[in-house]
C-alpha cells in the first residue's frame, strides 16, 4: 500500500527539498526507457526498475519557484521511490512515458504545472489500471 503523497512530503520529501535546492550533485540520477528506469548514481547505480513495478505516481509541487526547483514527480514501485525534479523529468522526457500507465489521469500533470504553493497531485496509482 503507497503512503499518501502528502504524508510523504510531512515525513521524507521536506528533508530532500533542502538537499534539492542546494543543487547537490551526489542526488540520484536516472535514464528512463520502454522498459523503465535505470539508476546512473547513488547507492543503486546500474539498478533497472520497470514499468511493470510501478504503483503510484505523483507530482509535489512547491512555492520555491522560479529560482528553484519547485516541481517534484514521485514514482512509487514495489520497494523503492524514485524522486525526480522538473529539470530532471524534462531532461528525460519523462512525460512521454506515462502513456505506459493505463489510466494515467493527465490532468493531475496540467493542475500541477499550475501550482504555486506546497501542494500534491495524484496521477496514476496500480489499483486504477484494474
Amino acid at each position: 500500500m503507497w503512503l499518501p503523497l502528502r504524508v510523504l512530503y510531512d515525513i521524507y520529501f521536506k528533508k530532500v527539498l533542502d538537499r534539492i535546492k542546494e543543487r547537490n550533485d551526489t542526488w540520484s540520477k536516472y535514464t528512463v526507457d520502454d522498459e523503465g528506469f535505470t539508476q546512473t548514481t547513488g547507492d543503486d547505480e546500474g539498478k533497472s526498475f520497470a514499468w511493470k513495478d510501478v504503483q503510484h505516481v505523483g507530482i509535489l509541487t512547491t512555492s520555491d519557484g522560479p529560482f528553484f526547483e519547485d516541481v517534484f514527480y514521485i514514482i512509487q514501485l514495489k520497494d523503492k521511490n524514485i524522486c525526480l525534479t522538473q529539470s530532471q523529468a524534462t531532461e528525460m522526457e519523462l512525460l512521454d512515458h506515462f502513456s505506459k500507465l493505463p489510466g494515467f489521469r493527465w490532468e493531475g500533470v496540467i493542475e500541477a504545472m499550475g501550482s504555486t504553493s506546497e501542494a500534491a497531485f495524484h496521477c496514476w496509482d496500480v489499483s486504477w489500471s484494474h
